[in-house]
């Protein structure tokens, strides 16, 4: 920890010196950490397991940032971890987060080279939320903002990938108002010089603004490996082509448009005589209208993705369900490898996914089924609605989606499935119903519904899973910046489905039965207290219960203490 302080002390010492000949033109900014949890852990069927197991690290993020000119900046973090249990040096590491230069090249094209976060539309390159985010309750923005800061998440809804990224505009007198030109290319998987060619990512898009009305754009998309770099000469080739519009009207009181994406994709090995070529398509078509005096937004979507339709931007998922939670990841007399939970999201960012993949990756249809693989899912067709509405005077906000789609071509029979995915939430600030009180009073509360169905004469065919859940929470500021939390979540999930086993051509090899009785349930309560804007502390307790009947009954419990101190600077 003494050589961490002094390379640390060294490199401000010399920034500061540097920022004083050059005018603030180099300067330190970073982020502090502290996190300890204390589980413990009980079992009826466990006698092997240890009762507690506690864990936690300390870390600093720290950034150099140098402009040594107005049209580029360089921007370089690197950090040390310290693990809980490591001593005098024997626990940290050193590692380079990130590492990008950017600026403008005559006064036109802005770039960047390096780290990038780069997303584009939801059928070519976009980061989904994962399973749940969407009816799940930030029980403090600790957590989510640790999860979100570590793996890049809080770019919205962007990829983080290494490469170069390019856009700049031309701006038009007559008919067109502007045209806007994005483009990136990234490095997925690198060569090792014998038998794997270098994988390459790219693309960009061409947006036509015509006028505060209406907007076009065609996007392009690439996940291929560059032959030559190896001796295989086999190489992937997985184009997407889309194009977008956005047609707009506003008077004072409403505001109305009409928008969609429409394209297709290729998916093929070249070279390789097994391999074979899949072409699908997909439209998204909807309509959104705003009623600014209630701040009432309905929008309403009409989807249709073909089964073949592979996007490996749009379609990789936040959650690796084939990696397992740190904190008893074992658990049972047979030491049996443990599921992730509802905890495990909370808290655990080895379970989330940082790259692309270039198949669909493995889900739990108890966390989500209707649409694993976000808007992009392949195989589905049907109408999304959506509800939103803000209080004026900041009372309330209330969403709500209905969502009913079904395949479009059966899987292993020619019976088809149907789903129906409702899901709400609400924030009220009872504060505002308050005149006197000064302080934060928030209770927020989210519900979600799914439902699988497949009919059929045969019985083994027959599909009848149901999901839901309930979350609510309450966040009360009991001093000055000083807040109570308190809340309760669960969730069931009960029936049966058939998942496809795929191999590497994406091809469905089989189907295996999914059969499902599982309880979750989850209390939390704890205080956070807020130094600044960009310092708080909380103590968090919580009780985790997962009850899983499939053919063996699984019941375990975690109570958890954690203490997260989080800095920016």
């Amino acid at each position: 920890m003494k050589k961490t302080l002094l390379f640390i002390g060294l490199i401000s010492m010399i920034f500061s010196a540097e920022a004083q000949q050059k005018g603030k033109r180099i300067w330190l900014s970073g982020q502090a950490r502290n996190v300890l949890f204390f589980d413990q852990y009980s079992s009826p069927a466990d006698s092997i397991s240890p009762a507690r197991q506690n864990s936690g690290h300390t870390m600093v993020d720290l950034a150099a940032n140098i402009q040594p000119n107005k049209n580029t900046f360089i921007h370089g973090m690197v950090r040390v971890r310290n693990d809980y249990g490591g001593f005098w040096s024997g626990g940290v590491t050193f590692d380079v987060r990130q590492l990008y230069l950017k600026g403008v090249l005559a006064n036109a094209i802005r770039y960047q080279i390096g780290d990038i976060n780069y997303k584009m539309t939801p059928y070519t390159l976009r980061n989904p939320e994962h399973d749940l985010e969407g009816t799940m309750l930030n029980y403090t923005d600790v957590y989510q903002e640790i999860l979100d800061y570590d793996l890049f998440y809080d770019f919205q809804n962007s990829w983080r990938q290494q490469g170069a990224a390019v856009d700049f505009g031309l701006e038009f007198k007559k008919f067109i108002k502007e045209v806007q030109f994005n483009g990136f290319i990234s490095r997925q998987n690198p060569s090792n010089f014998s038998t794997i060619n270098e994988r390459l990512y790219g693309g960009g898009n061409i947006t036509a603004v015509q006028s505060k009305y209406l907007s076009v754009g065609v996007n392009y998309i690439n996940m291929f490996d560059l032959l030559g770099t190896a001796t295989d000469s086999m190489a992937l080739l997985n184009p997407v082509i889309t194009s977008t519009y956005e047609l707009k009207y506003e008077k004072d009181k409403y505001k109305a448009s009409l928008f969609g994406e429409l394209g297709n994709s290729s998916w093929t090995m070249r070279n390789d005589t097994n391999s074979p070529q899949f072409n699908d398509f997909f439209y998204d078509l909807g309509l959104k209208a705003l009623w600014k005096p209630m701040g009432l937004e309905l929008t309403a979507r009409y989807k249709n993705v073909g089964a073949r339709f592979f996007s490996p931007g749009a379609q990789t998922r936040r959650l690796d369900y084939s990696s397992v939670p740190l904190s008893y990841s074992r658990y049972g007399n047979d030491q049996t490898a443990r599921s992730i939970g509802f905890l495990d999201l909370l808290r655990d960012g080895s379970i989330y996914n940082t790259t692309l993949n270039t198949g669909l990756g493995a889900f739990n249809p108890a966390y989500g089924n209707a649409s694993p693989y976000g808007d992009a899912t392949p195989n589905r067709q049907g109408f999304v609605v959506g509800l939103n509405q803000k209080d004026k005077k900041k009372r309330w906000d209330i969403n709500a989606q209905l969502s009913s789609l079904s395949q479009i071509t059966g899987e292993g029979t020619s019976s088809l499935k149907s789903y129906m995915d409702m899901r709400a939430r609400a924030n009220l600030y009872l504060d505002k119903f308050i005149g006197s009180w000064k302080k934060q009073i928030k209770l927020s509360a989210a519900f979600w519904m799914e439902s699988t169905d497949r009919a059929s004469n045969l019985e083994f065919e027959q599909v009848n899973l149901d999901n839901q859940s309930i979350d609510v929470a309450l966040d009360i500021e009991v001093m000055k910046n000083g807040f109570i939390l308190g809340s309760y979540r669960m969730l069931s999930s009960v029936g049966n489905d058939y998942l496809a086993s795929r191999n590497g051509y994406q091809e469905v090899l089989n189907y295996t039965r999914f059969d499902n009785n599982l309880t979750e349930t989850m209390y939390m309560i704890g205080g956070r207290y807020e130094f600044s804007k960009k310092s708080s502390v909380s103590i968090l307790w919580t009780d985790y219960d997962m009850n899983h009947q499939d053919g063996v009954t699984t019941s375990f419990g975690m109570n958890s203490v954690a203490i997260l101190y989080n800095l920016k600077f």
